[in-house]
């Protein structure tokens, strides 16, 4: 049957009904050749309609209306309502064939009747188009429309019940996505243009200038109301002198201590004193309405430049900057990594920070927020000026973000380090001959890669070259470094191990040399790398994550953990996280090599995890849509929370004190068998203990060789534990 089948695809008729021919044969002749999955009778039915199916294509129509007509007899004895509906199309067809449009249009719409029994929307959808063509033929106008009314009201429905399917799906891949992550924390990043940035800082810088003003300005009206108070008492004083004139009076005007004066002197002294506060009032006065005026023009510049941006945020200038582009290079600040703390929740060193490139401008956007910080805007080659750009010529193809400063490197063969406090540059560094490709920056020096296949050092202050070493046959793709070693990955399919010494021992890095080379294979390129002491984790772009042993320079475990290529690797001493250009974020276990988890991606399959980065409450991660989400740790195998004691056999008292890759003795729960063998060893212990008691009482044992044999026993008792 399958034979004949085929046979009808490429249009060789008379070829497939030997086939169908020589079936029929065998089944009528041996009923045990068909599957006891199916009747024969259907069998033989579905083989009367291929039969008759043939010769409708010979355009022998009353042959094959003859073979329909058996496969509906078979089909009511065998009682299947999907056969009957079938025969009767095909019946339909054989008469529409010899032009015979009543006897097709009876069969039709038997067909009909059938399939709203049988309650098959596709086989209904079928009738009607049919009996609508019938009757189009036949001019039944009002007919044929009611039937193109019922089609549209199946595929209507049908759609409508689809949709509902398809976002039923969506709903459980919006739940699958994020199944492994108790808590999602989308940020968006703002994106705005530099002009709209400058707007923004000039009026904060106002509304500050004019809470600081108005603070003064309380400050003067408070000194005021004291002067005025002080007017008020010397004029009190002066007009009670001048009542006891020329008396003596009892004053305290005089080095503040009370003392017996005669009036008219006294009257001088405070004539003085109310010219001083007089004079004092004055300066003040004149203070506050200059205070006045300050706060009024920079209400006035605040309310021009409020003007100026609300036209930056208007309609016009949101549909301009709507996102064009993807973010090329995001990146997470090395120092947060090394602190523990991503988000910059627990210390006040993190730097809450994240640097984003798109073209040649980088962005440096707020990691709680979101909001934009600053501009590093790029140079473009149509921008003509006098001197050196300003910033990046081509596109900025890596970044690495260490403290507070930004290094990227671009095609246009350059490095440039930016300050993130003063949004400035500080240095740019030219020596590759090619676009430069990955960065990375310790205490001490920057290692750059670049797809000329060289590595340069440079200093990390000033952008000097200090060597330039060669190790990959092609483009290095990744790198990370430390102060005496580090790792590189070329499109080459190799990973380069290579050893230093410090720059206090050799400032110009003569001793930089390949200790170890790891080949994968020249099909893969080394897309992502990560350093341990022992290990070396790599991701490629064929989506493999792969743990190799420096030791033995062996694999140690492989996952094929995405689709795409591997962007981003962080390990510890129990689990990898990668993320890739598919969109999904990898959970490995590093010693099974097996995938704990997939932080699953959105619909939209062009966003890529651009950066990724965790520490002990979660994973962070930076994506290309201009977003970063913040995935808390729920599974009790990863969470330090999830046990409230800890018992003292690892000193430690409460779970808070865990962290993330500590090796801890746990007690192994006891079953029956095991209560009841603790409970034997305790009654040996015990025997022997009074044993080697009786021995001591008896003389047998000295007092030192008796403490001996009870540490001893002591020790067992504890191994045995």
């Amino acid at each position: 049957i399958i034979e004949g089948d085929t046979l009808v695809s490429t249009q060789h008729y008379e070829k497939s009904l030997k086939c169908y021919l020589s079936a029929l044969e065998e089944i009528s002749t041996n009923h045990q050749c068909v599957q006891p999955v199916i009747t024969s009778d259907v069998c033989l039915a579905y083989i009367y309609g291929r039969i008759g199916n043939a010769y409708a294509k010979l355009e022998q129509y009353s042959i094959a209306a003859m073979y329909h007509h058996r496969q509906y007899a078979v089909a009511l004895e065998a009682d299947n309502s999907r056969c009957q509906i079938i025969s009767c199309l095909s019946l339909g067809c054989d008469y529409q064939g010899e032009l015979d449009y009543v006897s097709a249009n009876e069969w039709f719409d038997e067909a009909l009747y059938k399939s709203i029994s049988a309650r098959d929307e596709v086989l209904q959808t079928v009738s009607h188009r049919a009996l609508q063509l019938i009757c189009e033929k036949l001019n039944f106008s009002d007919a044929s429309l009611k039937h193109s009314e019922a089609i549209q009201s199946i595929v209507s429905k049908r759609k409508q019940h689809i949709d509902g399917v398809v976002n039923s799906a969506i709903q459980l891949q919006t739940r699958l996505m994020n199944g492994n992550a108790k808590e999602v924390v989308v940020i968006q990043l703002e994106q705005t243009t530099n002009f709209h940035l400058t707007l923004k800082k000039k009026r904060s810088m106002l509304q500050s200038s004019i809470t600081k003003a108005l603070n003064d300005k309380s400050h003067i009206a408070i000194e005021i109301q004291r002067i005025e108070d002080s007017l008020e008492k010397v004029y009190a004083e002066i007009k009670e002198c001048c009542a006891k004139n020329p008396q003596k009076v009892s004053s305290r005007c005089m080095h503040g201590l009370m003392q017996v004066i005669d009036s008219n002197v006294l009257q001088e002294i405070l004539k003085v004193d109310a010219k001083k506060l007089n004079d004092g009032l004055e300066n003040l006065i004149k203070k506050s309405k200059q205070k006045d005026a300050d706060i009024l023009n920079l209400h006035y510049d605040l309310e021009g430049i409020n003007k100026d941006i609300s036209v930056e945020e208007g309609p016009l200038i949101t549909k301009v900057m709507k996102p064009s582009e993807a973010c090329r290079c995001m990146q997470f600040n090395y120092k947060n990594t090394s602190l523990n703390d991503i988000n910059c929740s627990h210390t006040n060193e993190s730097i809450p920070f994240l640097v984003v490139s798109k073209g040649s401008s980088i962005y440096v956007n707020h990691l709680r927020t979101g909001e934009l910080q600053a501009i590093f805007s790029g140079d473009e080659y149509h921008t003509l000026h006098a001197g050196e750009p300003l910033g990046h010529r081509t596109i900025v193809t890596c970044l690495f973000f260490r403290d507070k400063r930004v290094f990227s490197g671009s095609m246009d063969q350059s490095i440039m380090c930016w300050d993130i406090e003063t949004e400035k540059r500080v240095f740019v560094a030219k020596g590759h001959e090619g676009t430069v490709t990955c960065l990375w920056v310790d205490h001490e020096k920057m290692i750059s890669g670049s797809a000329d296949s060289f590595i340069i050092i440079w200093d990390k202050d000033t952008g000097a070259v200090f060597r330039r070493v060669s190790g990959h046959m092609r483009g290095i793709l990744s790198l990370e470094c430390g102060l005496t070693w580090c790792v590189s990955g070329g499109s080459d399919g190799v990973i380069c191990v290579w050893q230093c010494l410090s720059r206090f021992d050799d400032p110009d890095y003569h001793e930089f040399t390949c200790k170890t080379t790891l080949r994968f294979g020249d099909a893969c390129k080394i897309t992502a790398l990560s350093c341990g002491a022992l290990q070396v984790v790599s991701g490629n772009n064929l989506g493999k994550v792969v743990l190799w042993w420096l030791k033995t320079e062996e694999i140690i475990q492989s996952c094929d953990a995405h689709k795409g290529s591997v962007t981003s690797l962080q390990f510890d001493a129990t689990r990898i996280v990668s993320s890739g250009t598919d969109g999904n974020v990898c959970v490995i276990d590093i010693f099974t090599g097996y995938r704990l988890a997939t932080i699953r991606s959105e619909q939209n399959t062009d966003v890529r995890v651009e950066s990724i980065a965790f520490d002990s409450e979660g994973i962070s991660g930076a994506y290309t849509d201009g977003s970063i989400r913040h995935f808390q740790w729920v599974s009790s195998s990863w969470n330090t929370q999830a046990t409230s004691k800890v018992d003292s056999l690892n000193g430690i008292k409460d779970a808070t004190f865990l962290h993330t890759g500590m090796r801890i003795l746990v007690r192994k729960k006891e079953t029956e068998e095991d209560g009841e063998l603790k409970q034997e060893q305790q009654t040996n212990v015990s025997k022997e203990q009074e044993k080697l008691h009786n021995q001591q009482h008896a003389g047998g044992l000295s007092t030192r060789l008796f403490s001996k044999w009870q540490n001893l026993l002591e020790s067992r008792a504890l191994q045995n534990a």
